[in-house]
């Protein structure tokens, strides 16, 4: 990564988020946090608020900071929680980042985007082992990052936490 390069960071109120937008500012990056709501921006600062289901919003953002990194953490990750939401679950982590990489290949084609998936996603598309629904949603996610990736010609890595 190049310093004083535009990175983007999703889910920038979380807990990961919060420490990388500290780690690449004190790197030399030009780091802006996106948020999904105001009461979130506030903790952190400055940044940019947008609600990664809406698409138009997503476009918006994107065309406007064009930026040359994408570090997408935003996202729902609550296990017990994702049986009583699975459908907002899948909502967020899959359509949320399908409009994300879509978004930038329109607006920002040079962007090198990183996804961050789950030590409870399923590793091969030969044994799916899905036992949750936050798991469905990751595995959702990472299998549809990886096939954009391919299919248009993205620069999309995929990062998988042990």
């Amino acid at each position: 990564m190049k310093k004083n390069a535009s990175l983007l960071i999703t889910g920038a109120n979380g807990f990961t988020g919060r420490h990388a937008c500290q780690y690449f500012l004190e790197q030399g990056f030009h780091v802006i946090p996106m948020f999904q709501n105001r009461a979130h921006r506030e903790t952190i600062g400055s940044g940019i608020t947008c609600n990664l289901t809406n698409k138009s919003e997503v476009m918006k953002v994107i065309k406007q900071i064009k930026p040359d990194y994408v570090l997408h953490l935003a996202g729902r990750n609550s296990v017990i929680e994702s049986w009583t939401a699975a459908l907002e679950y899948v909502e967020i982590n899959v359509i949320g980042t399908l409009y994300l990489l879509e978004a930038i290949k329109q607006e920002s084609p040079h962007c090198r985007t990183l996804i961050i998936g789950s030590a409870l996603q399923s590793d091969s598309m030969n044994e799916i082992k899905i036992s949750n629904p936050y798991s469905l949603s990751k595995t959702m996610q990472v299998i549809i990052a990886e096939a954009w990736s391919e299919l248009m010609n993205s620069n999309i890595i995929i990062a998988k936490p042990s």
